[in-house]
């Protein structure tokens, strides 16, 4: 068991991070573009806690839904993170799809940090 991020869960993670930092720091509409993205910006930080409570102990692996389907692997506890970080990054992009259909595409772009340097 490693306690370490791999880089391609830094990877993630950073990006996952930084989304929802962008997103966190905006005042949205209110309505139901707010109800949307608030939706979507908890499920975010919901995925990213769950890497974190993984990785420092907080939480076993084997108390995911995916646990299951990990009991497979040598290394069930690395591919829990990998798994975790994935789904971190993929709830970013769902965010930023959220927003861009709320909000307009100029707004997805300015979360996603498409652009950036």
């Amino acid at each position: 068991m490693t306690t370490a991020l791999t880089r391609t869960e830094a990877v993630l993670l950073a990006r996952a991070q930084a989304v929802r930092s962008r997103a966190a720091n905006i005042p949205w509409p209110e309505g139901g573009a707010a109800k949307a993205i608030g939706t979507a910006l908890t499920g975010l930080y919901d995925a990213i806690e769950k890497y974190w409570d993984l990785l420092n102990g907080v939480t076993h692996w084997d108390a995911y839904e995916w646990a299951e389907d990990l009991r497979c692997y040598a290394e069930p506890f690395e591919v829990a993170l990998a798994k975790a970080a994935e789904d971190a990054d993929e709830l970013a992009g769902w965010l930023i799809e959220v927003i861009g259909g709320h909000c307009g595409p100029e707004m997805a772009v300015r979360v996603s940090g498409e652009g950036e340097e």
